[in-house]
């Protein structure tokens, strides 16, 4: 049975990877089409996701976490592409369309809420990102320890 009763958001900051939150670049892999944010997660931070009885699987070495939004859901304000924003200098959020590079720092919202269905459980709904300090995207880097599509990291 899930560990929460009603629905709670969670933020939490780290370096993100492998951001895949606009229709130019969603994920379309097995889970079908979604937007993916890959946060790499402290020991602390991961216990919270835990602790409201989420089953979201993190690859040890990397600590990395996949958040995920559905392109399409049953209610259409679940769906669709998260929001995205970058801070700027000013300290104000300003809408963020542009590619974000693997380790730059930033802030990710999540909902959590209880179902009942196939059992019970804990799902997740990415909600927002916040990109507060960018590394340009590269396409030709190509070197980097991490895998978020690693099978691995896939929920468990």
């Amino acid at each position: 049975m899930p560990k929460i009763d009603k629905t709670v958001v969670k933020k939490f900051t780290g370096p993100l990877y492998w951001v895949r939150a606009w229709e130019h670049n969603y994920d379309d892999g097995e889970y079908g089409k979604q937007y993916v944010c890959s946060l790499e997660m402290t020991d602390e931070q991961y216990k919270e996701v835990r602790a409201t009885g989420s089953r979201l699987g993190r690859k040890d070495e990397t600590n990395l976490v996949n958040f995920r939004r559905k392109a399409e859901a049953y209610r259409e304000e679940w769906g669709g592409p998260p929001k995205v924003y970058i801070k700027g200098d000013d300290g104000k959020l300003k809408v963020f369309e542009d590619a974000i590079g693997n380790g730059s720092m930033g802030e990710v919202t999540v909902t959590f809420f209880p179902y009942k269905a196939f059992g019970g459980g804990v799902g997740s709904r990415l909600e927002k990102i916040v990109v507060t300090d960018l590394i340009e995207y590269n396409p030709e880097d190509k070197d980097s320890e991490f895998d978020p599509y690693d099978d691995e990291l896939e929920d468990f």
